[in-house]
């Protein structure tokens, strides 16, 4: 599995990078995204589920938040 830190990055620049490692992934291949806040976190959730794709974790910690996904 993948592990990106887009901690870096606030939205837009964040998404976009988060959507293009997306659209990348192989059929029932997972990536882990790490963000730096809870606006970009709850955008990037609400594209996730709209695409199809599967949140198998979501884990907020004290200064990131790591999502683990699944593509279908």
């Amino acid at each position: 599995m993948k592990k990106i830190n887009l901690r870096k990055y606030n939205c837009p620049i964040s998404f976009v990078k988060a959507k293009i490692i997306l659209d990348e992934l192989k059929k029932n291949e997972k990536v882990l995204l790490i963000l730096n806040n809870e606006k970009d976190t709850n955008i990037l959730i609400k594209t996730i589920k709209e695409e199809g794709y599967k949140i198998i974790n979501l884990v907020t910690k004290k200064k990131f938040f790591e999502i683990e996904i699944l593509k279908k």
